[in-house]
């Protein structure tokens, strides 16, 4: 089949919107990649909303758990939760800073990935990398344990240094799932402020025919533009089927 298409499923808290969303990329995706509360507000939590995609369309899920949020004792029982319901991946992640409330100092990345091998060895972990940080720093996150990364900043700017992050990858049996962060006409004003790379509709094929056999999969993003998302997905579908 290829590389896998994944869609990022923001959560809001509106299971309308949840269901028409759904319903409008189900056709077009393989999985569903569920942020935690993105840019630390509070809004449905990705586990409870994982395992309702899971349950009602029956598709594969990447959960995320935000570290900043939680000690050791709630990071176990997401695992046991995710384990349970038979989620696909846990993904975890330090996150943005808390717009509402503390932060939780207990956990790192490292630790949190130790925690759940002791005690949940056969779970799927995942974790991010990106493509800002020096070629030895990722190839040294590499070894912390996760059976995935999810890559940010990937851009064909950065395809030498990403080539070489998965070549190691391979060497060690670790997957790699870039996000694309879309950028059109309807959103183009918020992702010039994410301060990310972001790719054109328009530039998605050159995108993708050229680092295809790097990538395990993509994770396709477009903030605010539900319709510009179903045109990305229908892309990357057209492309793996050539």
């Amino acid at each position: 089949m290829g590389y896998k298409i994944i869609a990022e499923f923001v959560p809001r808290p509106n299971k309308g919107y949840i269901d028409q969303l759904a319903s409008n990329i189900i056709n077009y995706v393989d999985c569903f990649d569920i942020p935690d509360l993105p840019m630390g507000l509070p809004s449905i939590d990705s586990i409870s909303l994982s395992i309702y995609i899971k349950t009602v369309y029956s598709k594969c899920v990447f959960a995320h758990t935000r570290l900043y949020d939680i000690n050791t004792l709630m990071l176990l029982s997401k695992g046991y939760t995710v384990k349970a319901f038979n989620i696909d991946v846990l993904v975890v992640t330090r996150g943005d800073k808390p717009r509402v409330g503390g932060i939780v100092q207990e956990l790192t990345t490292e630790k949190a990935i130790e925690a759940l091998r002791k005690h949940l060895p056969s779970l799927r972990i995942g974790a991010i990398i990106s493509l800002r940080y020096s070629i030895k720093d990722i190839l040294e996150r590499l070894n912390i344990g996760a059976d995935l990364f999810l890559v940010l900043r990937f851009h064909l700017s950065m395809l030498d240094k990403y080539i070489e992050v998965s070549r190691k990858a391979r060497e060690k049996n670790i997957e790699l799932y870039p996000y694309i962060l879309v950028e059109t006409d309807v959103n183009r004003g918020l992702m010039k402020g994410l301060g990310q790379p972001t790719i054109g509709i328009n530039e998605l094929e050159e995108v993708v025919s050229i680092t295809r056999k790097y990538v395990d999969g993509y994770i396709v993003s477009c903030p605010m533009d539900g319709a510009g998302l179903v045109k990305a997905l229908k892309i990357l579908n057209n492309i793996r089927n050539q």
